[in-house]
């Protein structure tokens, strides 16, 4: 399996997570307030309240927690520690910043 077939799993687990997350509060909160309603009109109001919920707060969220379990860093990419990122004597000196 590919890495970006991988991260697309655990994205959908995680978007899946969310949504049962956000539907169990939706019915938990207003549930008894909206049991009476029309079917359509229930899953109206449920499906509009957690897309809002999933796109503006809960995928942002569980993306930048599980940012690292989504796409690991791979052994051979060549991140550079804040000491790695000084400027050598050559570079300083094509630099057009002055350090």
């Amino acid at each position: 399996m590919t890495t970006s077939t991988l991260s697309r799993i655990k994205i959908a687990f995680l978007t899946w997570v969310g949504a049962y997350t956000v539907i169990t509060l939706i019915l938990g909160v207003l549930g008894p307030t909206i049991a009476s309603w029309p079917l359509p009109l229930r899953t109206l109001l449920i499906s509009v309240l957690m897309v809002i919920a999933l796109s503006g707060l809960v995928i942002p969220a569980l993306t930048r927690i599980f940012a690292g379990w989504i796409a690991p860093a791979r052994p051979d990419d060549q991140r550079l520690s804040p000491d790695d990122q000084r400027l050598s004597p050559e570079d300083q000196r094509l630099s057009p910043v002055p350090s």
